[in-house]
C-alpha cells in the first residue's frame, strides 16, 4: 500500500496523523503543517528499516468487448500493472477500451475561452499529478488531447529517494505518437526542479513543449517559474514563461505572477486557453479558522489581472472579489464578484452560492447563481444541486444548470446508483441539454477476487446522443 525508498541501512520517514471531529467539524493535526502545508513540519519516524527485498510484481487483466446496436463489433486487448520497486509503478496497455468509461460532463457556463474538461480515463488518472500542473497560462499537458490509441506506456515514481521519472506514450498504429517525459529533482525539502518534454508526432508534423519549472522556498516566501518553449514542424516556435512571487504567512497570502504566451506558441498537447498576451496578475487572501463560534472557516480573496497583446493593444482589465465562509452548522455561504474590461467588452458579474452539509460527501444540497452583463449581453445562471444517500445503499444526485445570456442553454444531470453487494451495483445517468439526451444505465462486478463484468445500455460519453447500444465487458484478472 506504501511506497518506501530501498535502503540497507535505517531511515527517518516523515509521518502525521490526523482527526475529525464530525460533530463539531474540527480538523486536528498532531503535527500542525498549518494553511499552508509546510510538510517538514511533519513528524519524523526514525530508525525505519524498509524490507530488504522486494520482488518485481505483475498483474494481467486482459478483456472482451462485445457491442451490439448502431454498431457491433467485438474487440479485446490486454492491460498490465507492474510494481517494479516500492515506489516504481506502471501500466502497459494494448487496445484499451474507454467506451465503457464514465466521461465528465462538459458545463453551460459562459467562457470566453475553450472550457476545461477533466480526463476520467484509467490510463491517464495514474500518475495524472506528477504529469500535469496547472498554471495561470493552462496546463501545458492535457490528457483529453489524446484520444483513441492502440498501445499506451505509463510508468513513473522515484529512481531514488530525491529523484522522480516519468514516461507517458501513447501510439497509434496510424504512425501517431503522444508522449510525456518528466523528470524531478529535490534538493532540499523547500527547493526542487522539474524537466519535462511534451511531444506529438504525426506523418504531417510533430509537436513538442520543454518546460522547465524550478521552486524555491525561504520561509513563508515562495518563487517559482514555468519556461517553456515550443518547436513546430522542425521549426522554432514561441514561447510561454510563468514567473510567481509570493508570500505565505499564517493568515494573510499575497503574490505577484508575471507571464506571457508569444503570439506563435504551439502546444498541441496543452489545455492554453489565451496566447498572445503579456502582463500581470495579483492576488491577496485571507483566511482563518475558529474551534468555537458560529463561523468555523472563512477565506477572502482579491484578484486582478492586467495583460496586453504584444502589438500593444489591451487583452484584459478584470478584478475579481471572492468571499468563501463556512458555518458551525455546516453551512457554506459564496460570494463573488468580476468585472473590468476584456479586450473590447466591460463585464460586471455577480455571483452568490448557498450550500448545507458541506463537510458531508453522501448528504448536501445547494444552489449558485450568477448575474449581470458579461461579453456586452445580460447574465443569468442559475446551478442548483443536490446528492443524497438513502440508507447504505442507494445514493442519487441531480443538478441543473440554466442559462440566459447570448443564446439560453440549459443542462439537467440525474444519477443513480444502487449497491447490490460490496462488488456488485447497478447505475446509470441522463444528461438532458438543449440540442440532445444522452443516457446509460449499467451494472458491474467489480473490485474483489474473481472475474469482472459489465453490462452497459445506452453510451457513457456524454457528448454522444442516446442510442440503443449494449455493451458486455469481462475482465480476468491474473
Amino acid at each position: 500500500m506504501l511506497n518506501y525508498p530501498r535502503s540497507k541501512t535505517p531511515l527517518a520517514m516523515g509521518v502525521n496523523f490526523s482527526r475529525t471531529q464530525q460533530r463539531t467539524k474540527v480538523v486536528s493535526l498532531w503535527a500542525n503543517i498549518g494553511f499552508r502545508e509546510f510538510y517538514e513540519l511533519d513528524g519524523h519516524w526514525e530508525g525505519v528499516q524498509p524490507p530488504a527485498h522486494f520482488r518485481p510484481r505483475f498483474s494481467y487483466l486482459p478483456y472482451v468487448l462485445a457491442q451490439a446496436g448502431t454498431t457491433t463489433k467485438a474487440t479485446a486487448g490486454l492491460d498490465v500493472r507492474a510494481a517494479l520497486t516500492p515506489s516504481l509503478t506502471g501500466v502497459f496497455t494494448v487496445n484499451p477500451d474507454f467506451s465503457t468509461v464514465e466521461r465528465a460532463v462538459e458545463g453551460i457556463d459562459f467562457s470566453y475561452s475553450e472550457r476545461f474538461v477533466p480526463d476520467r480515463r484509467p490510463f491517464f488518472l495514474e500518475g495524472e499529478k506528477f504529469y500535469t500542473e496547472r498554471t495561470l497560462l493552462g496546463s501545458f499537458f492535457h490528457s483529453p488531447r489524446i484520444e483513441d490509441f492502440d498501445t499506451g506506456l505509463n510508468f513513473y515514481g522515484k529512481v531514488a529517494p530525491k529523484t522522480s521519472l516519468g514516461v507517458l506514450d501513447a501510439y497509434s498504429l496510424d504512425g501517431r505518437n503522444d508522449f510525456v517525459l518528466r523528470a524531478r529533482q529535490e534538493f532540499t525539502e523547500t527547493d526542487s526542479a522539474d524537466l519535462s518534454v511534451i511531444g506529438r508526432d504525426e506523418s504531417d508534423g510533430n509537436n513538442y513543449v520543454f518546460v522547465a519549472h524550478p521552486t524555491l522556498r525561504r520561509g513563508p516566501w515562495f518563487f517559482t517559474t514555468h519556461w517553456a518553449p515550443s518547436l513546430a514542424d522542425g521549426e522554432v516556435a514561441g514561447d510561454a514563461l510563468n514567473v510567481d512571487f509570493s508570500y505565505r504567512g499564517k493568515r494573510f497570502w499575497l503574490g505577484d505572477t508575471y507571464h506571457y504566451i508569444r503570439p506563435d506558441f504551439r502546444d498541441d498537447n496543452g489545455f492554453i486557453p489565451f496566447t498572445d498576451f503579456q502582463g500581470h496578475f495579483s492576488w491577496l487572501r485571507y483566511q482563518n479558522e475558529w474551534r468555537e463560534g458560529a463561523v468555523r472557516r472563512l477565506i477572502w480573496l482579491a484578484l486582478f489581472n492586467t495583460e496586453d497583446r504584444f502589438d500593444g493593444s489591451r487583452f484584459r482589465r478584470q478584478p475579481s472579489l471572492l468571499l468563501n465562509l463556512e458555518t458551525r452548522g455546516d453551512y457554506g455561504i459564496g460570494l463573488r464578484w468580476e468585472g473590468g474590461e476584456f479586450e473590447q467588452f466591460q463585464d460586471n458579474v455577480f455571483g452568490l452560492s448557498l450550500r448545507a452539509k458541506v463537510s458531508d460527501k453522501f448528504h448536501n444540497y445547494g444552489v449558485g447563481l450568477q448575474f449581470g452583463r458579461q461579453k456586452g449581453e445580460e447574465l443569468i445562471f442559475v446551478t442548483p444541486s443536490i446528492s443524497w444517500r438513502f440508507g447504505e445503499r442507494f445514493s442519487l444526485g441531480a443538478a441543473s444548470s440554466i442559462l440566459s445570456h447570448i443564446e439560453s442553454r440549459q443542462q439537467h444531470i440525474l444519477t443513480v446508483n444502487y449497491d447490490l453487494t460490496k462488488a456488485k451495483s447497478i447505475g446509470g445517468r441522463v444528461v438532458v441539454q438543449n440540442d440532445h439526451t444522452s443516457a446509460f444505465l449499467s451494472f458491474r462486478r467489480s473490485g474483489y477476487s474473481g472475474m469482472d463484468y459489465y453490462v452497459i445500455v445506452g453510451d457513457p460519453n456524454p457528448a454522444k446522443k442516446f442510442t440503443a447500444e449494449l455493451f458486455v465487458k469481462v475482465v480476468k484478472p491474473f
